[in-house]
């Protein structure tokens, strides 16, 4: 999305972040970092639990992230 926006390609930036929105959306319903760790873990990169006194996201807010990551085109290498 940056690298089509710095390019000249605004139609295709807004295209990507169209289709990022819902898991944009998703990564900021609970606190910062569980929900990007939650879902850093779930497509596979091994980032561990939140430290306390934060916890993973709730079982309502989980069903939502994982939702967002089905729809949502992932296309980082995972290690």
């Amino acid at each position: 999305m940056i690298y089509s926006y710095v390019k000249g390609d605004a139609r295709k930036a807004a295209e990507i972040h169209a289709r990022l929105l819902p898991l944009f959306t998703s990564l900021f319903l609970v606190s910062n970092p569980q929900a990007v760790k939650y879902a850093l873990n779930k497509i596979g990169f091994n980032v561990g639990k939140p430290r306390l006194p934060l916890v993973e996201p709730d079982a309502k807010t989980a069903a939502l992230i994982d939702e967002a990551l089905k729809i949502s085109k992932i296309d980082l290498p995972v290690k």
